[in-house]
């Protein structure tokens, strides 16, 4: 758009047909026309640009940030930047992950600025339709208004608070709940240390959430932002945990997960089958915008949710550039051979890929390659006894990531074992040093519904004990490194993992009707010491412990 004197004298509207880099060439209509001029990128609804020159990330549907049930957050609209001659005002965005048929109430409150007596609300469903406006708010502290909804997606619904007229401008407070549950202010930060989240999802190309409304080309990135979303600062962050979700590839591949702004690693977080649903976790550090890059090599829709970060400050967790230190196919860290059913490989990790011999443990994604027969592979500290525990599921010829927290043998070594024979990769995500607030812990079995309660029923919750049990202390622990593995589902769905309170729109384990698979997951501990598990259909489900942070 063409600024003379701040009136538009021309304008063009291109819809996007292929991803990449598009350029825009400017020419006078005369050769002897010479002078300054601005350009300016407004993009359609849906299409992620940032609109306002200010550089507010919230401005679409598309970039909208999470909004945490039931805390407040505040927030504001900004100026119109005199520069341009738009008739838009500034537009703020929030998305809510929602469960079909649960009632949810949103408030808007404290305008301040010439935003008083001012301000809309909408709401959207997770297909984009507004379902719900308020009236203009017209008090200037206080509850402003309010609008109370039933999810009859589910899924993602977004939430749109505007001013009614351009130049308005100011601060607003905002929160969005379960209808009865109360709005609280935001926890302060910890300043050093890992910072467990109740889950929040970030990107869902499902429904827009993040990123474009569309599947991930194959062989091609999509950049989600997660600094300043989901309960993420939006500085000084050193890494985030996250769960990566691959639905419904076109074909067999994989998706790896890097910081923005650098060179694509040899290196994978999540291997898929075509037509499967399938999470992985991931512990990356942010670019320097606070993105994180996702290549996937076959055609996907994409989820991301968000775990828990690790400020900068203290130094808790160093993260890594995803390096590969064992490929037995190349003969990489190890022997070039397949590694034999119940056979054991001892690999180093000490001093491989930047981890110094004082770490105490190491963050490892662990890939099984071509196994011979169904099964499962356990990953442990060197100089210890082999534990009853899994860290990765796997079909015959499979190829499948699993992520692993893991404490450092005293040697600088861990083992890896499989129960059939296969190929492995082990890539360094990054790693605890002697001061991090991370305990590694010899793997321990918590639960098995198999030779326990038995399965649990589809719909169904379970509260499974995480401290003062399998080498976890029973206070002063925040959160645990976990291994959820869903035994032979009775259908297709999913398992969350959860502190307390209302259950969040994320997952932790997709699954597929009879087939066996785990996920790990760092997961906060609710304050009675238990986490919840929710399975969306019948399953038997494993839990192990490798690791837990104290406060």
């Amino acid at each position: 758009m063409f600024q003379r004197q701040r009136k538009c004298v021309g304008a063009r509207s291109v819809r996007r047909s292929l991803s990449g880099t598009y350029f825009v060439k400017v020419l006078p209509n005369y050769s002897n026309l010479s002078g300054a001029y601005r350009v300016r990128v407004l993009p359609q609804s849906g299409l992620g640009l940032v609109q306002d020159a200010n550089g507010e990330p919230n401005d679409t549907m598309y970039l909208a940030q999470p909004q945490i049930l039931g805390q407040v957050r505040t927030a504001s609209i900004a100026p119109r930047d005199p520069a341009y001659n738009t008739r838009d005002a500034d537009i703020d965005y929030y998305s809510i992950s929602t469960i079909a048929g649960r009632s949810y109430t949103i408030t808007s409150s404290d305008l301040a600025g010439t935003l008083v007596g001012s301000g809309v609300m909408r709401v959207f469903d997770s297909a984009h339709t507004n379902i719900s406006t308020s009236g203009s708010c017209a008090f200037t502290s206080g509850t402003c208004n309010t609008i109370t909804f039933t999810s009859s997606l589910g899924g993602t619904y977004f939430i749109q608070f505007r001013p009614n007229y351009s130049d308005q401008s100011g601060t607003y407070k905002l929160c969005a709940r379960v209808t009865g549950q109360t709005c609280s202010n935001p926890p302060p930060a910890t300043v050093s240390g890992y910072n467990p989240l109740d889950p929040v999802r970030l990107l869902d190309t499902r429904s827009g959430l993040g990123a474009a409304k569309a599947p991930v080309y194959g062989a091609s990135s999509v950049s989600v932002q997660v600094a300043g979303r989901g309960g993420v600062p939006s500085s000084g962050v050193a890494a985030v945990v996250l769960n990566v979700t691959a639905v419904g590839p076109s074909s067999s591949g994989f998706v790896t997960a890097w910081p923005s702004g650098r060179s694509r690693p040899t290196a994978s977080n999540l291997n898929y089958l075509a037509g499967r649903v399938i999470a992985n976790q991931a512990i990356v550090r942010p670019g320097s915008d606070g993105k994180v890059t996702l290549y996937t090599s076959a055609t996907t829709h994409l989820l991301v949710d968000v775990l828990g970060y690790y400020p900068t400050a203290g130094g808790k967790y160093v993260p890594a550039s995803p390096t590969r230190i064992v490929d037995t196919r190349t003969g990489t860290g190890a022997a070039k051979a397949t590694v034999a059913g119940g056979a054991t490989l001892r690999f180093k990790v000490a001093g491989m890929a930047g981890v110094p011999s004082t770490a105490k443990a190491v963050a490892l994604n662990v890939t099984t390659i071509g196994p011979a027969a169904a099964g499962y592979a356990t990953v442990w500290p060197s100089g210890v006894s082999k534990p009853n525990a899994s860290n990765v599921n796997f079909e015959r010829g499979q190829n499948i990531a699993g992520f692993v927290v893991v404490k450092i043998g005293a040697d600088g070594y861990v083992n890896f074992s499989p129960s059939a024979g296969a190929n492995v990769a082990v890539d360094v995500a990054g790693y605890f040093p002697s001061t991090s607030d991370l305990t590694g812990i010899t793997p321990s079995r918590l639960l098995d519904t198999r030779t326990g309660t038995g399965s649990v029923g589809g719909g169904q919750t379970i509260a499974v004990r995480v401290v003062g049990v399998g080498g976890v202390p029973a206070t002063n622990v925040k959160a645990v490194s976990l291994n959820i593995t869903a035994v032979a589902p009775a259908a297709n769905g999913f398992v969350t993992v959860w502190p307390q309170g209302t259950r969040p729109t994320a997952s932790t384990v997709n699954y597929t009707a009879g087939r066996t698979i785990a996920n790990s997951i760092v997961a906060k501990v609710g304050t009675d010491g238990y986490v919840r598990i929710y399975t969306s259909a019948r399953t038997q489900i494993i839990v192990d412990v490798s690791a837990y942070i104290t406060r």
